[in-house]
C-alpha cells in the first residue's frame, strides 16, 4: 500500500468522523433545512418516489407472495378456515370471523355431535348442522364436530331428513 492511499484513508476517516459530530451537534439545523428543501421540491421527491415504487413493484410483489405462502404452509388451520368462509359466502351465508369458528371448534368437546362416538386426533370433520346450501349460516352456532362417517353421510341434507334415513339403515 502506498502513502498516498493510507493518507487518504486517514482523511476519509478523519472526514466521517467530523461530519458525524457535525450532525449530532447542528441535528435540529440540518432537519429544518430538509424540511425547507423538500416543500421547495417537493414534485421532485415524489416523482423519485414514484420510480422506486414502480422499479421495485415485481420484487415487492415476489416477497410478498413468499411470505404469505410461508404463513399459509405454517398455519394450515387458517386457511382451511378462509377456504371454509369463502365457501359459505359463495351461499350468501351469515359468518362469523375465522378466529371465532376456530374456538368453538376448538372448545367442543371431542366427539360427535350425531353419533358420539369419541374423535382423537384430526380424525374429524367440521360440519353445518343446517347446511349452507339449505340456507343456513357459517357461525359458530351452526357448526359442529363430527366422525368422518356422520358428515359424509349426512352430505347437504337437514338433520330431521339425513335421522329418518339413518334410521332406516340402522334397522
Amino acid at each position: 500500500m502506498s502513502i498516498h492511499s493510507k493518507r487518504t484513508e486517514q482523511q476519509k476517516e478523519s472526514n466521517r468522523v467530523y461530519m458525524e459530530t457535525y450532525r449530532k451537534i447542528h441535528r435540529d439545523k440540518i432537519c429544518e433545512w430538509l424540511r425547507k428543501h423538500r416543500l421547495l421540491n417537493i414534485e421532485k421527491y415524489r416523482e423519485r418516489a414514484r420510480d422506486y415504487y414502480y422499479r421495485t413493484r415485481s420484487e415487492r410483489r415476489e416477497n410478498e407472495n413468499a411470505r404469505k405462502q410461508e404463513y399459509k404452509r405454517l398455519h394450515p388451520e387458517v386457511r382451511r378456515n378462509d377456504q371454509r368462509r369463502r365457501r359459505a359466502l359463495k351461499f350468501n351465508a351469515v359468518t362469523d370471523s375465522s378466529k371465532i369458528i376456530s374456538s368453538h371448534i376448538c372448545n367442543a368437546p371431542n366427539k360427535c355431535y350425531w353419533c358420539g362416538k369419541r374423535l382423537y386426533g384430526n380424525n374429524w370433520h367440521m360440519d353445518h348442522v343446517i347446511p349452507l346450501s339449505k340456507g343456513g349460516s357459517h357461525t359458530s352456532a351452526n357448526i359442529v364436530k363430527s366422525c368422518v362417517k356422520c358428515n359424509t353421510s349426512k352430505g347437504n341434507k337437514l338433520p330431521h331428513e339425513w335421522t329418518k334415513v339413518n334410521q332406516l339403515v340402522m334397522l
